[in-house]
């Protein structure tokens, strides 16, 4: 009874950990719905938007929210760099949002980018150069880069840190989010942790 429990608590995380990963070799519907899955453990609510079938604009993938704010969250993976027009059809759907009655005025957008997905994550190029990020810092939104989505949504698994905690990061960080940051953001809420240093 025992035996069995443990085989599929195994199991049940081995199918967790290949769910994660996808955020640092899929493209396509696959990393949507695997960066859907991260921001859902990080107890965010998420709507995915390519289901509307209407004859309205075009969405944004999804839209993730908590009590405060929203996200709009375009996802895009590709074998090379990003073009900078991803962003700018980004901030098109943000606008489109905005034109709704119901809309959360307070609402940033947020591009989720997979790049160089051959490359070991640490390996990966920079996204974008320093000009292009502040005019993303300057509209208020974020580029994540998928890896570093990816050592979050471990760290929560794990419970190195609590969903709010990253939660809060998501929505204070402007421009860049990368792996980088992301490892030294987990490193800095671990040393501050009592009994962890």
């Amino acid at each position: 009874m025992v035996a069995e429990a443990t085989a599929e608590l195994v199991e049940a995380r081995s199918i967790a950990d290949r769910g994660q990963r996808r955020l640092l070799t899929a493209s396509g519907a696959e990393l949507v719905a695997a960066v859907a899955d991260a921001l859902r453990l990080f107890e965010l609510d998420v709507l995915s938007m390519d289901e509307d079938t209407s004859d309205a604009p075009k969405h944004e993938d999804l839209r993730a929210s908590a009590s405060t704010v929203t996200a709009i969250v375009e996802v895009t993976g590709t074998k090379r760099g990003v073009p900078q027009v991803k962003w700018t059809k980004l901030t098109t759907h943000l606008a489109n949002y905005l034109r709704q009655q119901d809309a959360d005025q307070r609402a940033v957008p947020w591009l989720v980018v997979n790049q160089h997905v051959e490359l070991e994550p640490q390996s990966r190029p920079q996204l974008w150069n320093a000009d292009f990020v502040a005019v993303i810092e300057e509209s208020g939104g974020m580029a994540i880069e998928s890896p570093a989505l990816f050592v979050l949504a471990e760290a929560v698994s794990q419970a190195h840190v609590a969903a709010d905690e990253v939660r809060t990061l998501l929505f204070e960080t402007r421009g860049v989010l990368d792996l980088q940051g992301a490892q030294q953001f987990l490193a800095e809420q671990i040393e501050a942790k009592p009994g962890t240093s």
